[in-house]
Parts: C-alpha cells; sequence; structure tokens
C-alpha cells in the first residue's frame, strides 16, 4: 500500500502538473502493450514533468527513498556510459546512445510517481491486465485465423527489411514486429503469473492471473522470436522453483508437450528453429553472434 503524502494534495502549484502527470502516466501504461514509440514519448514525458516538480514545487517533507535494487541499476547504466565514452563512433552517435540510459531511471521515477502522487496504484495494474487480456485473446484468434482488424494484410505473411536476402523478417498485422512484441509480452506473462502466486485472497481473481499469465506465455511460444522459446522454460523454471517439485514438473511437462506440439505441426517453428545453430544463409544464424563473441574474447585477452 502506498500512502500519499497530505502536503502534495495541499500544493497551490500542484493541481495542472499532477493533471499533466497522471494523463502521461495513463496513456504510457495503455501504450505498455501497444506501442513502443508510446513507450518512449509517454515515459520521457512522465520523467520531465516530475523532475520539473522536483525542482520547482517540492514540498518540505519530501525525502528520497531508493528504489528496490535502484543500485544495480546504476552499476549498469555507468558500465553502459564507459563503455559509450570509450568506443570510436562519432560524438552524435555517443549522445543517441547515452540518451538510452534514461529507460534505466523510468523505474525511479515511476516509484517516485506512485509514491506521492497516486494514492490507488492497482487501477493502473488493472488497467494493464485489461489491455493484455483483450490483446491476448485476439491474438490467440490472429495466430488460427488469417485476418487482422486494422490492416488488410494477414499476419501470416512474412516480408524482409532485405528482401533479396531475406533478412529482418517482419510480420505484417496488427503487431508487426513479431520479437519486439514477444518479449515485452514475456515480461507481462512473468508478471501475471507471479501475481497468480502472491493473490491469494480471492480463488478467481488467483485464477484469472494464472490463465492470462498462460495465454501471453502460449503466444511468446507462438512467434518467431528464439529468445522468447529460450526464455520462456527458464523464467518458468524461476517461477515455479519455490512451489514445490510437483508444480515444476507439471509445468515443465505442460511446455514441452507445447513445444513438441510446434515442432511437429508448424513448419516455420521448426525452421526457425534449426537456423539458431546451423543454415547456410548466414544472415539468419548464430554465425554472426558467434563471431561477435569470439571477437569480443580476443579483445579481453589484448586488454
Amino acid at each position: 500500500t502506498i500512502l500519499q503524502p497530505k502536503s502534495v494534495l495541499k500544493s497551490p502549484h500542484l493541481g495542472i502538473v499532477s493533471q499533466i502527470l497522471c494523463l502521461l502516466f495513463v496513456l504510457f501504461v495503455l501504450s505498455l502493450a501497444t506501442s513502443i514509440s508510446g513507450m518512449e514519448i509517454f515515459s520521457t514525458g512522465v520523467t520531465v514533468f516530475l523532475v520539473a516538480w522536483l525542482v520547482f514545487f517540492r514540498p518540505k517533507d519530501f525525502y528520497w527513498e531508493l528504489p528496490p535494487l535502484f543500485w544495480p541499476m546504476v552499476t549498469f547504466g555507468a558500465i553502459m556510459a564507459i563503455g559509450i565514452f570509450v568506443g570510436r563512433a562519432p560524438w552524435k552517435e555517443k549522445i543517441h546512445d547515452l540518451a538510452r540510459i534514461r529507460f534505466f531511471l523510468i523505474y525511479a521515477v515511476f516509484y517516485y510517481y506512485l509514491k506521492w502522487f497516486d494514492r490507488k496504484p492497482n487501477r493502473w495494474l488493472a488497467t494493464l491486465t485489461i489491455i493484455c487480456t483483450l490483446i491476448g485473446i485476439y491474438g490467440f484468434f490472429q495466430h488460427f485465423i488469417p485476418l487482422d482488424l486494422i490492416r488488410p494484410e494477414s499476419k501470416k505473411i512474412f516480408m524482409y527489411s532485405v528482401p533479396e536476402e531475406k533478412l529482418g523478417p517482419l510480420v505484417l498485422g496488427t503487431f508487426n514486429h513479431h520479437l519486439t512484441f514477444a518479449s515485452v509480452y514475456l515480461f507481462f506473462a512473468c508478471l501475471f503469473l507471479g501475481l497468480s502466486r502472491v493473490i491469494s485472497k480471492s480463488a478467481p481473481l488467483r485464477i484469472y492471473f494464472l490463465g492470462l499469465g498462460a495465454l501471453l506465455v502460449l503466444l511468446c511460444l507462438w512467434t518467431q522470436s528464439r529468445t522468447a522459446w529460450f526464455a520462456v522454460p527458464i523464467c518458468a523454471f524461476l517461477l515455479l522453483i519455490r512451489r514445490g517439485r510437483k508444480p515444476l514438473v507439471i509445468g515443465f511437462f505442460l511446455i514441452s508437450i507445447l513445444l513438441a506440439i510446434s515442432l511437429g505441426r508448424d513448419r516455420g517453428f521448426v525452421e526457425r528453429f534449426s537456423h539458431t545453430f546451423h543454415s547456410p544463409a548466414e544472415g539468419i544464424t548464430a554465425l554472426p553472434r558467434l563471431r561477435l563473441w569470439r571477437l569480443q574474447w580476443e579483445m579481453a585477452k589484448d586488454f
């Protein structure tokens, strides 16, 4: 439970700032499951207005409280910054890359927003749950029915950013980049599966979160994202390991059945999975990654 300090409510300058912050936060929550660009735009807006409030309208009883895992993220951001500075890229590219570190600060920004501006943060979780439910159901039917409600093209049709070399596969559909949305929804799947474990007062709500998390896991397995294919069993292991041996065995049994069915019936799944380690088309295999890792290892030995 997060309580809102009374002094914030009484601030004479907070009305407009609070309304703008609330609007930006609503748009950010709506964009979490729908628009990567919206996530960047609205999260930056919340950050700017919250920093402005801290500088100009901060109440006297405001106190800094470091969110959990704050220092590990700061350390990671610092390592990124050092890597960018010692690189040989032009300064224009360095500034662009440094700006990306701001995404690691969004976690702290939203922590303070919910702590000082909103007494009912659960409504944002409820909003996110509704969005993920609607999109999850839509994605389930879109996987079997080659129709798109927004674009006339089928989601089953693939195009490539470099057609002659068949590089950069994209899906024509409402969510047109399978890799990006697979990564996003894998996070949401873990979130709702985790909530199904900690919510114990309401059995229907617990079952609902469990079902939603399982649906999103299934959608991630159906994508062309090999990251999701490898990450789903790992995430399941981390979520089930503390529940005991029986839930762990059952969970892996169900995931194994899904993977086996996909390998046996989905030709695209089999083809992309086989390209993970070897393929005549060098651009869509692990060979470029292996060469990059080998180069990094040689650099580590030299310096």
